[in-house]
């Protein structure tokens, strides 16, 4: 019956939109329950030659995706011709279909586990307060954490490293007395360094309790997902269409062993999850110190620092083709110097430093690029009566051109051109 009353409604909607009759639209505007309608009600736009065509269905019950996935939904979505664009949205709503239900699935599981009353407590003021706010927080997590947990979790584990290394950066002596003095210095009574020990140790264990959550998280939602969207492109080309979702959410768990489906680069980005867990551990019972590398995960929680550093892996095979001509090229030129002028690899106080051809290679790959003028800057000025200096002068002036000027510039362009490339694509999505 609602789905022909919606059906009706929609009837009546397109009429509208049609003939701007007014006395339907009063009849529209006093409809009981249309706002209701309205908003089980979606609309697409399909652009046929010089016309905009509306196409209206009812939305699906678990229409809620993570902000992950909708990016993932059009970043894979081809834009080379509009046949190629419906396409490609006809290949991914598969995917997107699966991780829907998914997550469907999931909330009714844990509308299951989570019990449906507080405990019971016998004083009655927070007897009422439990009453108040446990029914809401049971909807929040519900509603929100096989979507959006993984992405609270990784801010919350954020925000903890940040006031971690906060206090150990503004705190006097803080380090120092917490995890090396025995309590001897004077300056360790004081009161911030109490304050310090005390937030290390709660803050530790807190960053330790999101790191593991953020990683049961991260499989129990997001790798059986990834699984079944390389499983469906694997057997896209062979015709093997996605089953429906008949199993219990136990069984899809099941699948986690089937890992062989995932891609190196997916192995490595979600293995920066067991990272974060070993850190926090040894954060928690070794030093604070080892809250540092959490900082990083800034990197991944904002778009454009992605592009960044996509912008280097992107090209690596380039990138480490062009380094290793670089070495290369430094190598014989560390030969040339061997051989010629081994005396003018001297520092400032006159040691020598080129007594092997190894250790000149070290020098120059070392301290020669790191100069601005090349090995040129590094090694000994030799005068006009010197019979080699025509030939330092050339030796100096190739290696400037060839390893400061173009290799180097080569590295640089491609990093640069990479991420000039993926900010246009970026801007053309959005």
């Amino acid at each position: 019956l609602l789905d022909q009353a919606l059906n009706l409604y929609m009837l009546l909607h397109i009429l509208l939109e049609w003939t701007h009759d007014p006395k339907l639209d009063g009849v529209m505007e006093r409809l009981r329950g249309r706002e209701f309608f309205m908003n089980l009600m979606g609309v697409v736009e399909v652009a046929r030659g010089n016309r905009i065509e509306k196409v209206y269905f009812r939305k699906p019950s678990s229409c809620d995706i993570s902000p992950a996935a909708r990016r993932q939904f059009l970043d894979d979505i081809p834009r080379d011709s509009p046949a190629a664009k419906i396409a490609g949205f006809f290949n991914n709503s598969t995917e997107l279909l699966f991780e829907l239900e998914f997550c469907q699935q999931a909330r009714q599981d844990l509308d299951w586990l989570l019990p449906l009353a507080p405990p019971h407590v016998s004083n009655k003021k927070l007897r009422g307060v439990l009453s108040y706010l446990f029914p809401r927080l049971r909807r929040i997590i519900v509603t929100h954490l096989p979507v959006r947990g993984v992405h609270f979790m990784e801010d919350c584990s954020l925000v903890v490293a940040f006031l971690i290394n906060a206090f150990l950066l503004t705190i006097e002596h803080g380090y120092k007395c917490v995890y090396i003095s025995n309590g001897e210095d004077p300056s360790c009574l004081a009161v911030s360094t109490v304050i310090l020990r005390l937030g290390a140790i709660w803050l530790g264990a807190l960053q330790l309790c999101l790191t593991l959550a953020v990683c049961g998280l991260v499989l129990v939602y997001e790798i059986p997902v990834l699984i079944h969207r390389q499983q469906h492109r694997k057997h896209r080309d062979c015709a093997i269409h996605r089953a429906s979702l008949d199993s219990t959410y136990t069984t899809i768990i099941g699948s986690l062993w089937q890992f062989r489906y995932l891609k190196w680069k997916h192995l490595l980005w979600y293995s920066w999850y067991p990272f974060l867990a070993l850190t926090s551990l040894l954060a928690l019972v070794w030093s604070p110190l080892f809250s540092a590398p959490h900082l990083l995960g800034i990197s991944r929680r904002s778009a454009i620092l992605q592009s960044v550093i996509q912008s280097i892996t992107t090209n690596g095979t380039s990138l480490l083709l062009t380094a290793i001509l670089g070495m290369v090229v430094i190598y014989l030129f560390s030969v040339i110097g061997y051989v010629i002028f081994p005396e003018d690899f001297k520092d400032n106080q006159g040691e020598l430093l080129c007594h092997t051809l190894r250790e000149c290679f070290v020098i120059a790959v070392m301290r020669g690029i790191r100069q601005g003028g090349g090995l040129g800057d590094l090694l000994q000025i030799t005068s006009w009566d010197d019979p080699q200096h025509i030939l330092r002068m050339l030796f100096d002036f190739v290696f400037f051109a060839l390893v400061i000027v173009i290799l180097l510039n080569i590295i640089f362009g491609i990093i640069i051109d990479t991420f000039a490339e993926l900010r246009g694509k970026r801007l053309e999505i959005e």
